[in-house]
């Protein structure tokens, strides 16, 4: 046919809109080296798994995975080179499929027309040109599905079985088509019914693919990793959080003008299923639910992944909507004016639906594409105002959406829902420049064979050190991780980020370390971490440890340099020389120093260390690693965090015998960690212990004064000691003296 054949040349050149424009957007997430490392233990013979020998499923792509295995197996070309190839060949893919389901409109007579108009809006979203990349399986899962919908709606029974196929294998690439499929299928059945088209026999043939695919892999997935859902699952579900939810829904609504689009899709798919195809209808099946499931989840970590697969359907019908909202419109003219009337309709309208669809896209990557580094972008927020995008003052009702698309963009990214693609972007880049030099020095050899590290963000981390166990603070590869409930509320949320480790079980782990990024210099490794493993020239490793033992014993042969004393260990931001108080205000009443025990500026004062947590002491402040101190007086304090070994030490410091006179009292400051069973100074009288008083989980050191009148006679020891090896296990205090009340005048 002439007008389809039009419509293929003018639409094809259309397809390189999004892959054009990819590169502008251009990424590997950091999320994606998750996916890479099963690919690279699944190459090298240890099984579908992120930790060697353990069995959890901290992906939720298994085709992707196989395929970016099979494609590095076979060709030998990374998946680090191969992912993002294979999206933009799935991006072109799915471009074809929806120019060649617009060019099978029944009883359109331009199908050329509604050819380049549904190509031309699906390829010129935003959304579309950055997840054309990634390194994730986003547009082949998209790409699946919408082939599938073409193929299950086709009039011939081997196309059906085909589409039936697609969707199971994009219930192998991302489990949200469980859902997708057989609404799809149902919808199809439905369709048949209402036009008394056989059924029945078709049946099996229909959804034996993708039952034969699905069930086939949730029995593996059983059988391999003792469950039926992803890891992964467990990891996102926390409990139903709706405000964010909505929240995502209109922000999406307002930046891609789905309150025009989506209304011109209902209209054109109803009118397509009136002429005999229900095919960009039936989609609407699983949009539906899938619109509330997610506002039920809170939306999504990434800016509009999980709404890909409705870009291709939903242009395609609102396409066919615009033709039949211009062909209304023509109706109602005389004949000889129709074809004027209709034209310039569908023109307008079209016009309007690219100007709302991409004028907030455009204006959000002028400022964020030009947003450089890491923290300019970390929690990156676009605001827009007619300062930075007068442009929009044209564009009729987005002046008054602006104050709503910038709060609502803000709350999102606040809660870490929609992340932008530029944050993803430059992180990704983060995390590669500061960990692949790794690659060159073969770390696995120098790492001891017992080395288990821990990691919030396990991708590129995860990758560059591939046969180091790593346990992922977030849960995405860790069961136990995934399955413990994080203490925020949903005010306090934040998307993928509500998981956390119980008590002790990082310890029961076996955690001994935390690689921090490769140095040049051994000066510039110890700004990030307390000790630095020398490489090679020009190459150091710096890492974190609160085990002193193992990294004695892993490391005494190494050339290690260790953060103990010296400049670096002192944070350089903490107060110095602060005043002395001779006199001070508590409970109401004037206190006077008549007694000295431990003022700590420089000496110990004749207090005794025990054990290694008091070994450094006094400290001139802050130590490297530390929250800043403050609430000391003088230029020293006792402080039992450690600048190389955090709180891991344990010990105590005591002070020389003393005996009180009646009438006066003990002050001292104190503060760091709460439990004051491990964490605290201690007064003893004649050996037995007669108070106890600790910190408040901060920093500060809050002033506590104590009456001796109960203890006047007896000998006195004050006993500073830190027994706690985890969090917040340390205390910090100074001051230390015998004071006695100002009489009032």
């Amino acid at each position: 046919m002439p007008g389809s054949a039009r419509g293929w040349w003018l639409a094809l050149p259309l397809l390189a809109i999004p892959v054009v424009w990819s590169s502008w957007h251009f990424f590997l997430c950091d999320d994606a080296y998750i996916s890479f490392r099963y690919v690279r233990n699944l190459v090298d013979g240890q099984g579908l798994v992120f930790n060697r020998g353990e069995y959890v499923e901290g992906y939720t792509n298994f085709l992707w995975v196989l395929e970016l295995a099979a494609i590095w197996a076979l060709l030998g070309i990374s998946p680090v080179d191969s992912s993002w190839v294979l999206s933009e060949l799935m991006t072109v893919g799915t471009g074809l499929v929806v120019l060649a389901m617009a060019l099978r409109s029944p009883g359109v007579r331009e199908r050329g027309v509604l050819a380049v108009l549904a190509v031309l809006l699906w390829a010129t979203n935003r959304s579309v040109a950055v997840w054309a990349t990634s390194g994730l399986e986003t547009r082949q899962f998209t790409f699946l599905l919408t082939l599938g919908t073409w193929l299950l709606f086709l009039d011939d029974r081997r196309g059906r079985a085909a589409g039936s196929a697609c969707f199971g294998l994009a219930a192998l690439t991302r489990p949200e088509a469980l859902l997708f499929g057989p609404a799809l299928m149902a919808a199809w059945g439905l369709e048949r019914l209402v036009r008394r088209r056989p059924l029945w026999r078709e049946v099996v043939p229909v959804a034996l693919p993708f039952a034969a695919l699905v069930g086939g892999h949730l029995l593996w997935r059983f059988a391999y990793y003792g469950e039926w859902l992803p890891n992964t699952y467990y990891a996102k579900s926390v409990r139903p959080w709706w405000d964010a939810g909505w929240t995502f829904w209109g922000m999406i609504t307002l930046e891609h003008g789905l309150w025009l689009v989506a209304p011109l899709a209902l209209v054109g798919g109803i009118s397509r299923a009136a002429r005999g195809d229900a095919s960009v209808l039936a989609p609407f099946a699983w949009m539906v639910p899938q619109v509330v499931l997610l506002a039920r989840l809170g939306g999504d970590h990434f800016e509009w992944r999980m709404v890909d697969p409705y870009w291709p359907v939903l242009y395609l019908a609102a396409a066919e909507g615009i033709g039949a909202c211009a062909r209304g419109l023509a109706s109602t003219v005389p004949l000889a004016q129709r074809a004027l009337v209709s034209g310039t309709a569908g023109a307008v309208i079209t016009a309007l639906t690219l100007l709302y669809g991409v004028a907030l896209p455009v204006a959000h990557d002028r400022i964020a594409l030009a947003t450089m580094g890491r923290q300019a972008t970390h929690i990156l927020h676009v605001k827009l105002d007619l300062e930075t995008t007068p442009w929009l003052r044209w564009v009729p009702g987005l002046v008054l959406a602006m104050p709503k698309y910038n709060a609502w963009g803000a709350w999102l990214v606040d809660h870490f829902v929609a992340m932008r693609a530029r944050e993803h972007q430059v992180y990704g880049e983060y995390q590669r420049e500061r960990y692949q030099p790794y690659e060159a020095y073969g770390v696995a050899s120098v790492l001891p064979p017992d080395a288990v590290s821990v990691e919030p963000n396990i991708g590129v981390y995860g990758w560059v050190f591939p046969g180091l166990p790593v346990i992922d603070r977030l849960g995405l590869t860790d069961a136990i991780v995934a399955r413990t409930h994080g203490v925020r509320d949903n005010k306090g949320r934040r998307m993928a980020h509500d998981r956390f480790a119980p008590p002790g079980y990082l310890e029961r782990r076996g955690v001994n370390n935390q690689i921090r990024f490769f140095s040049r210099t051994a000066e510039e490794g110890l700004r990030q971490a307390p000790f630095v493993l020398k490489l090679g020239e020009e190459a150091y490793l710096p890492f974190w440890s609160t085990k002193p033992q193992w990294v004695a014993e892993s490391f005494g042969d190494l050339p290690l340099t260790v953060l103990e004393q010296g400049p670096l260990a002192k944070r350089h931001d903490a107060p110095e020389g602060l005043p002395v108080a001779e006199l001070f205000v508590a409970d109401r009443q004037s206190w006077k120093v008549e007694q000295w025990l431990g003022r700590f500026d420089g000496e110990l004062d004749g207090w005794t260390p025990e054990g290694e947590a008091f070994a450094l002491q006094p400290a001139p402040g802050t130590w490297a690693g530390q929250a800043p101190v403050d609430g000391y007086e003088g230029t020293g304090l006792v402080n039992s965090f450690h600048p190389a070994y955090l709180d891991a030490l344990s010990g105590a410091l005591v002070s020389p015998p003393f005996r009180a006179r009646r009438g006066q009292a003990l002050t001292f400051l104190v503060g760091g960690g709460g439990d004051v069973t491990r964490t605290a100074v201690v007064l003893e009288a004649d050996g037995v212990e007669v108070g106890r008083w600790g910190g408040r989980r901060r920093e500060h050191l809050d002033r506590v004064v104590v009456s001796l009148d109960p203890e006047v006679g007896k000998e006195l020891v004050v006993r500073i000691v830190d027994e706690h090896d985890g969090a917040w296990g340390h205390v910090v205090a100074d001051a230390f003296a015998l004071v006695r009340v100002v009489p009032e005048r």
